[in-house]
This record gives structure tokens, sequence and C-alpha cells, in this order.
């Protein structure tokens, strides 16, 4: 994020469809006063996402990593998951879901969820109750309470409330994202990225459906090495080094 509004310095987003070459030339360089060069990754905006352009900065690099040899959907869990399409050897699209910042506010802020087990207990068995949850309702704010009540009528107990919360908040994820037309049952996706969240996202993919895969670990590194090659040996002219692409959003 040091590119981001609040880092080093703001590097305007690319728009997608974008790959390498496009991300490439969206770099802007700079020299340290020893004469070492700098070369600062753009992130990615997808223009076409309703009501405003959704952004990232540093998934598209992971997706990058990870190729493009076949036309994909990939997931990126965190805590603002990413589900983008690869087609025709660039990203076509992408949107975002802040399931991983809501669970924070959840488990820290939230009276509802309020006495969870300190430290934190993984309880397999109340993820999935609240995986199943989510996938049967979509009144997400009316779940949400259950967390509460669960707890007042004695079947959730506070080594289970944070997991039962985990589970509602990514079951209702992959249910908001089928019902974008992400993914139907049966459809493939791949997971790339590794923030601990993976095994968790694979658990509730398979409640709905969704046959997932693990991408390799080290996509990041291999992304930005792959725009790396291409900023370089991208002509001044095309890819100056104040070139202004797509107005930064944050």
């Amino acid at each position: 994020m040091i590119t981001s509004r609040n880092g080093w310095i703001e590097i305007p987003y690319v728009p997608c469809p974008a790959g390498a070459a496009e991300l490439a030339a969206g770099t802007t360089r700079r020299s340290l006063p020893n004469g070492s060069d700098l070369v600062f990754l753009a992130g990615l905006t997808d223009p076409a996402r309703r009501p405003f352009p959704d952004v990232m900065r540093g998934e598209e690099t992971q997706i990058i990593g990870h190729g493009f040899t076949n036309d994909s959907t990939l997931i990126i869990p965190g805590t603002h998951s990413k589900w983008a399409s690869v087609r025709s050897g660039r990203i076509d699209a992408f949107q975002t879901f802040v399931t991983g910042e809501i669970f924070s506010l959840l488990i820290k802020h939230s009276f509802i969820a309020r006495g969870a087990t300190e430290p934190a207990i993984h309880d397999l068995e109340a993820f999935h109750l609240g995986v199943d949850e989510a996938k049967n309702s979509a009144a997400m704010l009316s779940l949400l309470f259950s967390a509460r009540t669960g707890r007042l009528v004695g079947k959730i107990s506070p080594d289970q409330l944070r997991s039962y919360v985990h589970g509602l908040v990514i079951g209702q994820e992959l249910r908001q994202v089928q019902d974008a037309g992400w993914y139907s049952n049966g459809h493939k996706a791949t997971i790339i990225g590794n923030d601990g969240l993976n095994d968790l996202y694979m658990i509730a993919a398979e409640a709905f459906g969704l046959d997932i895969s693990l991408g390799d670990d080290d996509v990041l590194y291999r992304g930005a090495l792959d725009i790396l090659r291409h900023a370089l040996s991208c002509p001044q002219d095309i890819c100056p080094p104040d070139r202004k692409i797509f107005p930064s959003a944050h």
C-alpha cells in the first residue's frame, strides 16, 4: 500500500481488462539520491463496477503471478476479499467483499459478539453452523443477531462464538458472490495468496457446491517480477515516469 493515497507516493490505478504489460505501463519510476532506481507498481480498477469503480492494490500482482494459462475465477481471501475473472490473458473484472473487515469489527467492537473466548479458539463445528445458516438465509442483519441469541439459549458457547461469526460472514460472502453471478453449483475457482484463511474458504465453498483448488504461495513475487520485466523494457515515450492512467481512489 505504499503507492496508495496514504503511502509514500500515490500511483494512479490502471483500468481492467489488464495484464502485466498494462500494469507495467502504469508504473512510476523515481531515483534515490544515491542513484538507485525505484519502480512503484500501480493498482487496478474495474470501472464497470457499480455504484462506483472497484479498486485493488497488490492483489493484481498476485493474479499476474498466478498466470493466465486458462480462463478462470480467482479468489483472494483477506480483509477485503477479492473475486476476479481472468479472460483472454488479462484480468477482465473483479469485485471486492469487505468480509475480513466486518468480521474484525464484529468481534472487537460489537455487543453481538462480545464475550468470545480470548485467546481465540477455532471450532470447526461452529464455523460449519455459521456457514450453513448463511447459506439458508440472505437476511444478514438478522443472522448476525443470532450470535447473541445463540449464546442466550445456550446453543453457542464463548469458545464457539468467534468461529460461528466467522462462518456467518464468509458464508454470506459465498452467497452474495453466487447471487452476483460469479459462480454456480459445480463451478471451479482457485484460491491464491496465503493469509491463513484458505482452509476456511475451502470449507465454505464446499457447502455452496463450488469446486476449489489452491494456487502457489509465491505468486506475489512472481507477479512483481513479471511486471518489473515489462516495465524495464518499456520505452520511456510509451510509459514515461509520471504517466497518469486512471485517477486513484484511495
